[in-house]
């Protein structure tokens, strides 16, 4: 006997929670990897700037 045996059959036209689950964790971790990545383009487009604008010490980490 499975665990499955107990469950009462799906009817037709019933959603799959499962895949409605899975779907919707794949759509917000897209949205976070999409989240971060621009956050990298903008950081690195704003290090790109100042160093195109001729400063020094432009990022985190300073030359010493």
């Amino acid at each position: 006997m499975t665990a499955n045996d107990n469950k009462p059959p799906r009817r037709p036209g019933e959603p799959n929670r499962r895949g409605t689950v899975a779907a919707l964790v794949a759509v917000v971790a897209i949205g976070l990897a999409l989240f971060w990545a621009l956050s990298a383009i903008r950081a690195h487009d704003a290090v790109q700037d100042c160093i195109d604008s001729g400063r020094h010490g432009c990022g985190d980490a300073e030359p010493r």
